[in-house]
């Protein structure tokens, strides 16, 4: 296995246990936020839909010289009119897209290719997609979680890290 393949896979794997977590939801909570100032669930599953993508777009499509923000915006209003149970079909729709710019580079990309972070710095494009792509589903996927051990869902940690279900003894 590549590294590229090791990145894409660790991706998937975010994506599945934020669709476990999403199928744990407990209905007519998706306005829930635990404060002012935090994203509402809603919020928080329409950001996931697009954060690992905005990135990748940006450090593969996207000029060189350039954080490319008018990608991020893009990405972010057209994400604001999905509904909650939109949520499994555009995350399909994400990681396709993802899939798609993963065949655009190759293993030596990951190390030679220079890109613009948004902190408008250049890093090397394996780098890059770790502490964006990857971080930002970790990240929020955590978040996700925490929401809803708020709410009193029964999770544990194999829910988070793995995301399954275990029988507690």
């Amino acid at each position: 296995m590549t590294n590229k393949e090791q990145i894409l896979k660790s991706i998937e794997n975010e994506f599945k246990i934020i669709d476990h977590l999403y199928g744990k939801i407990p209905e007519g909570k998706s306005d829930f936020k635990p404060c002012e100032d935090t994203r509402t669930i809603i919020e928080l599953l329409r950001y996931i839909t697009w954060c690992s993508l905005g990135t990748l777009k940006t450090f593969i499509e996207g000029d060189d010289n350039s954080p490319n923000y008018e990608m991020y915006r893009e990405l972010s209003e057209n994400s604001k009119s999905m509904k909650f149970d939109e949520f499994p079909e555009a995350m399909k729709k994400q990681m396709e897209e993802i899939k798609i710019l993963f065949r655009k580079f190759d293993d030596k990309d990951l190390l030679e290719k220079m890109v613009m972070m948004p902190d408008q710095e250049k890093y090397p494009l394996g780098e890059s997609v770790i502490n964006t792509s990857v971080k930002h589903l970790t990240a929020y996927r955590m978040q996700l979680y925490i929401y809803l051990k708020i709410l009193g869902v029964k999770l544990n940690t194999v829910n988070c890290w793995l995301g399954e279900d275990i029988e507690e003894s």
